[in-house]
């Protein structure tokens, strides 16, 4: 887990959009009477917290998240172990996109949160390895992280209430990615037949609930191969699930494009 906070220069301000913070944590209590100086967005992975605006609180469970405009009082905190991916944000014409696209700051629920970790991720690794040209293709990720936020928060609610449906599976998944999982452990957290589990996943996710498993692994395994370089490739596979070292490094080529090592080399700090 790791986060960056950027040095906002006045190229950079020149941008319509561009990113100031991002992160990936264990997140602890945060109370900002004057708010944040950015627009905030910070969505839930693991654990939950209690988020407190407008002296309004609400529970945030993993696929939840809240998008909040500068200078709005907040106070958020731990209700457990509480896993978070946040970003911070501005520019000239930020008000202009975030209205044209219907990101109005709220509390969301969200329809695929694991697309928008994977995109978070990647910017993470965009601002680990910094260059002349990094601002301006963060301000690239970020227009594509915000529309398809966008698109996941403007969905009709019966999709959302199928994911809803969802939730005690893909929390299983989520705690349990790495070891083996039957369709009937997923079918039965939900006390439904896996026939009806595997419908509920193609109507949500357009996917079975296999190939989001291996998604997953594979938005796990790109965390690790950023962050724990002395992991070989085959302990990174086996630590997502995957025993077999030429098996994980077909799945990682056919999902990501490149080969483990390839993306481990790409991705690596500058310095080491």
């Amino acid at each position: 887990m790791k986060h960056f906070h950027l040095t906002v220069t006045a190229r950079d301000r020149t941008l319509p959009i561009y990113l100031v913070t991002v992160g990936h944590v264990l997140q602890g209590s945060v109370h900002r009477r004057r708010g944040c100086p950015d627009f905030h967005w910070l969505h839930t992975i693991s654990g939950a917290g209690i988020v407190e605006i407008h002296g309004t609180s609400r529970q945030l469970l993993p696929g939840q998240g809240f998008l909040m405009s500068p200078g709005t009082p907040c106070h958020y905190w731990p209700q457990d172990t509480w896993e978070v991916m946040w970003l911070t944000f501005n520019g000239p014409k930020i008000q202009d996109f975030l209205q044209s696209w219907g990101l109005s700051p709220r509390f969301l629920d969200l329809i695929h949160p694991q697309k928008l970790a994977s995109q978070i991720t990647d910017m993470l690794s965009q601002a680990g390895r910094m260059s002349e040209f990094t601002s301006a293709e963060l301000s690239q990720s970020l227009y594509a992280f915000l529309i398809e936020l966008s698109r996941q928060t403007s969905r009709e609610q019966e999709p959302l209430r199928r994911r809803r449906r969802l939730a005690p599976a893909l929390q299983l998944l989520e705690h349990h990615y790495q070891t083996p999982l039957s369709l009937a452990d997923l079918a039965g957290s939900m006390d439904i037949t896996p026939q009806h589990l595997c419908r509920l996943f193609r109507s949500v996710f357009g996917m079975t609930p296999w190939n989001y498993l291996t998604a997953l692994r594979m938005a796990k395994a790109k965390e690790l191969l950023i962050e724990q370089p002395p992991l070989s490739v085959e302990d990174v596979g086996t630590a997502v699930g995957i025993a077999s070292l030429s098996h994980f490094c077909a799945l990682f080529r056919r999902h990501v494009g490149i080969t483990p090592s390839e993306f481990r080399a790409r991705n690596r700090p500058i310095g080491l």
